[in-house]
């Protein structure tokens, strides 16, 4: 079987519905490249999934100098596409296992306002509700995401 069409069946088949679009469309993104490396380098054939063949993978894109967040999602993504491949039984074992992890940089804490921020945030005239939420996302330290799924019985 070509690793293209295993890559397709794994977008169509796989344990993927319910992700975001832009999820998805990165999947396929990352999945297509390792399928042209993969031409490139042996054949389209679902034998050329390999460590070797994600190794290089990694180097090539490393070489860009894309971020380690970049390179952790991309991973992700070719060892979800491996472990599938693993139960359908298209290769021994998920090649992705035996590589090393990459991590993440801690993601930086966001920084506090200055004091002239602040002033400058709650001299601004507001009606009722929306001083609570600026309250809310102040005092509290809440993100505007936990304030939206905030209901009446929360508070």
């Amino acid at each position: 079987m070509k690793l293209s069409t295993a890559v397709d069946k794994f977008l169509v088949d796989g344990r993927l519905r319910g992700l975001a679009r832009e999820t998805l469309q990165a999947y396929e993104s990352d999945l297509r490249l390792l399928v042209s490396l993969a031409t490139v380098h042996d054949a389209d054939t679902v034998l050329a999934f390999t460590a070797d063949l994600v190794r290089t993978y990694f180097k090539t894109l490393s070489a860009k100098g894309l971020e380690m967040s970049t390179l952790s999602r991309r991973r992700a993504s070719i060892n979800e596409f491996g472990r599938w491949g693993a139960r359908q039984r298209y290769w021994e074992r998920n090649p992705v296992e035996d590589l090393p992890r990459i991590k993440k940089p801690p993601r930086p804490l966001p920084r506090p306002f200055t004091e002239e921020e602040r002033d400058r945030l709650f001299a601004l005239e507001l009606p009722q509700d929306e001083c609570l939420v600026r309250a809310l996302l102040y005092f509290a330290g809440l993100r505007v995401s936990e304030i939206g799924g905030l209901r009446l019985g929360d508070i």
